[in-house]
This record gives C-alpha cells, sequence and structure tokens, in this order.
C-alpha cells in the first residue's frame, strides 16, 4: 500500500518537476523562495531605450483561434492570455505594440514579432528567434468523463482509446513512448471533448490550461482530471532575426513580471473542476444467520476493504490537489510542501523531507519538510 503511494507521489513530484523546472532552478540558486521583485522597474541599457524611441510601434502576429492564448472575440478583438502578458510589457517598457492576424506560417509571416510560439522547431528557416525563455508553461494531464474511475496514469490507457490533438507534440510522444494507446487525432480542442463526452474515446490528454478554457466556455461539463504525464508544453514568444536589440527588451520585461502577477494572468482564463465527489458504495448482503462465521468473515473482509478504498480515495483527492496547485501556477514550495503532507498523512509515524539540488550539483537544499525541526532543516540546507 505504501508503496504504491510512494510510487504515486514520486510521478507528481516529477511532473511538477517538468511543468515548473525554472522555478526549481531558481529556488537552487536563491534560497528567499517567493518572488519579490519589483514588476515595474527595468534595467535597460542607453542603447535599448534608444532603440525603443526609434521604434515605438511593434507589429506582433497573433494566432486568432488559440483560446485562451490568442484568440478573436465576438467584437473581432484579439484577446487571450499572450495580449494580457503583451498589454503588460507596453505599460512596463513604454513599447506600443500593434497585433494583426497570424497567417500561422513562420515562414511567411511578415509582422516583426510572433506572440505566442510552442513548436520551436517550425521557426527553422524563417526570419524569427524565439526568446530564451518561455513565458507560459503549463502540463499535459489526463481528461475523462466524470465516474470514470479506472484510468488514473497513462499506464491504465493501454489497449483503451485516447484523443490528442493532431499537430500537437504529445501526439508523437505518445506513439513513440506508449505505442499500445489507440489515438484519436483531433483538429481543433471542441472536437477532442467531443468525442470523449459522447464515449467515442476512453481519455483526452490534452494541455491543462487550453482544454480547461475551452470546456468551460462550450459548457463540457462532464469532465475531470484524473492523472499528470511526463510532458508539459512551453510558450515563447518570437522576434525577427534582424533585431536582437528587441529579443532582449522583451525578456528583460518579461522577466520583471512577478509570478503573483503571472498567476494572476492565468487564472483569468483558466478555470478547472476537479472530481471530488466519489461514486464509490458497498452493499453488503447476508444470505441468513444461520451461518454466524461466514456472516463474519463477510463483514470482516468487506471492513478490510472499505479502510483500503478510503486510502485510495485520500491519494485521489492528493493527487487532484497537486493538478489544482500546478492549475493556477501555485509558488513551488506551496506544491511540495502538499506533496510532503500527504505522505505523512498516509502514515503518522514518518517524517518526509524533499530536497532540492543547487544549480552547481553539489549541495542540497531544503524543499520542504511539514514537521521536520528547523535545525534539522537549517544543517540540510
Amino acid at each position: 500500500m505504501l508503496r504504491s503511494f510512494f510510487t504515486f507521489a514520486s510521478r507528481t513530484l516529477i511532473s511538477a518537476y517538468i511543468a515548473l523546472c525554472p522555478a526549481i532552478a531558481h529556488a537552487a540558486e536563491n534560497p528567499v523562495l517567493p518572488d519579490t521583485r519589483v514588476p515595474t522597474v527595468v534595467q535597460l541599457t542607453t542603447e535599448e531605450r534608444a532603440w525603443i524611441k526609434a521604434h515605438p510601434v511593434i507589429t506582433v502576429a497573433a494566432n486568432h483561434g488559440w483560446a485562451p492564448i490568442s484568440f478573436l472575440s465576438e467584437n473581432k478583438e484579439i484577446r487571450g492570455v499572450s495580449v494580457d502578458y503583451l498589454k503588460r510589457l507596453e505599460s512596463i517598457l513604454g513599447i506600443k505594440f500593434q497585433l494583426v492576424r497570424s497567417v500561422e506560417n513562420p515562414a511567411v509571416e511578415k509582422a516583426d514579432m510572433i506572440a505566442a510560439v510552442t513548436n520551436l522547431p517550425s521557426l527553422k528557416g524563417s526570419r524569427f528567434t524565439p526568446l530564451k525563455s518561455p513565458y507560459i508553461r503549463t502540463p499535459y494531464v489526463i481528461f475523462t468523463r466524470k465516474g470514470s474511475e479506472d484510468i488514473h496514469q497513462l499506464e491504465d490507457l493501454e489497449g483503451k482509446k485516447a484523443v490528442v490533438f493532431k499537430t500537437g507534440v504529445v501526439a508523437e510522444a505518445l506513439a513513440q513512448d506508449y505505442p499500445n494507446i489507440q489515438l484519436y487525432k483531433a483538429d481543433i480542442a471542441e472536437e477532442a471533448l467531443s468525442t470523449l463526452t459522447s464515449g467515442t474515446v476512453d481519455a483526452y490528454v490534452g494541455n491543462l490550461l487550453i482544454v480547461t478554457h475551452v470546456a468551460r466556455d462550450q459548457g463540457f461539463g462532464n469532465i475531470k482530471v484524473v492523472g499528470s504525464t511526463p510532458y508539459t508544453a512551453s510558450i515563447h514568444m518570437a522576434v525577427r532575426n534582424d533585431w536582437p536589440e528587441l529579443a532582449s527588451i522583451l525578456q528583460k520585461g518579461l522577466n520583471t513580471i512577478s509570478s503573483t502577477e503571472a498567476q494572476g494572468i492565468l487564472r483569468n482564463w483558466a478555470g478547472i473542476t476537479y472530481e471530488r465527489k466519489t461514486d464509490f458504495y458497498l452493499l453488503i448482503t447476508i444470505g441468513g444467520t444461520a451461518l454466524a462465521i461466514v456472516a463474519g468473515l463477510a463483514f470482516w473482509n468487506w471492513r478490510a476493504h472499505r479502510r483500503e478504498r478510503h486510502r485510495s480515495i485520500q491519494r485521489e483527492r492528493a493527487r487532484n490537489q497537486v493538478l489544482e496547485l500546478l492549475s493556477r501556477n501555485a509558488p513551488l514550495p506551496e506544491i511540495l510542501h502538499s506533496i510532503a503532507k500527504t505522505i505523512e498523512q498516509e502514515n503518522s509515524d514518518m517524517l518526509c523531507s524533499i530536497l532540492l539540488v543547487d544549480s552547481a550539483g553539489t549541495h542540497l537544499l531544503t524543499g520542504a519538510a511539514p514537521r521536520l525541526p528547523n535545525f534539522f532543516n537549517a544543517a540540510i540546507h
């Protein structure tokens, strides 16, 4: 029992690491984990300020059908997470962006920059270069219909049908890593959600941010998140190759947006409801009272099964809690604390500690240790 729980905990921690690896690197290099950067101060060089003055308006290509990253609203305005970031950069940098509809082909795009790119190889041979660091990271998770109880991880999809985005990186990764999963490839999220809710497929492996937004916006209420995957999406801005000054300016601007502010931007567009209600119930029928020993054994087995089922429910709630923290971009210490606390609740005699390795790979740093004494954590750290 504990072994299976530790397996779950380790997988969840790996997913958290993949989704938040830059935050982990920052934690290793800076023991004070809360983000204290002032979001309105940007250290630009004299040359960079002169460049902004010489280029007062920058045209930005934005995809018109990639909600909630960027999309065309009913009043024909381009909106989305990337647009909110651009507006914030305008106020920080004193620069003006002019949004235009992307032709969705970097090789022929005429704008000065692209608002959001997730498939970096598509920029090869074009006139665009991605910024060094992505400004959005979101994990791929497993969605099922509410009431489904037999799928919790990718291994559970072996021999089953799963829908994925046709041109997404996950389709290729699943085909290579899990060849026994039968993949149904959809063109858009609405099509994928329809195949899931109709029962055509057993699960949907999709981007947490995008799928939850589309599900909420289009009224697909009969779905839930049941598990994590080792895959994550990183979204970059890309600029003209011959404008390295703009790349430097934008990266500096993005670096000054605090994690709290970034979480606020995402919360405006992502909403997810996790299935917390358990449909489990157990009926015991005792055929007669004559065989008291048989009835006693049946009752004992029922109690043992009920206790084990209760533990399974607790583990599932813990898994969903971590996924929820990831979906709202919770701080790394909060996620690690939740994992450690859950393991300790499984066995009250255990004291759990999650350690991080610093950037040099030579020292351990305390990531979470809810019940260990401060002097012990200080000695480790």
